[in-house]
């Protein structure tokens, strides 16, 4: 099973973490990026370095993905 697809831009959790991380429910996460078990629809941004560089081969030079508002 390939964790990392990059023609559809879809990563699945890699076995040895399924379980270790989970969102606002009781369903571990099973995607790194694109729609996951929890609801959630995730990036690869939102995950510890470690495992970035090992399913994507990078870091993700964004801190987090969340972007505030603009104040108008």
């Amino acid at each position: 099973m390939i964790d990392f697809n990059p023609q559809n831009n879809l990563a699945n959790m890699p076995k040895k973490y399924l379980g270790l991380f989970y969102n606002a429910c009781n369903e571990p996460c099973d995607m790194l990026q694109g729609p996951c078990a929890c609801g959630a629809w995730h990036h690869q941004t939102e995950w510890p370095d470690e495992i970035q560089l090992e399913i994507f081969g990078n870091v993700s030079a964004e801190k987090t993905i969340c972007k505030r508002k603009p104040k108008l």
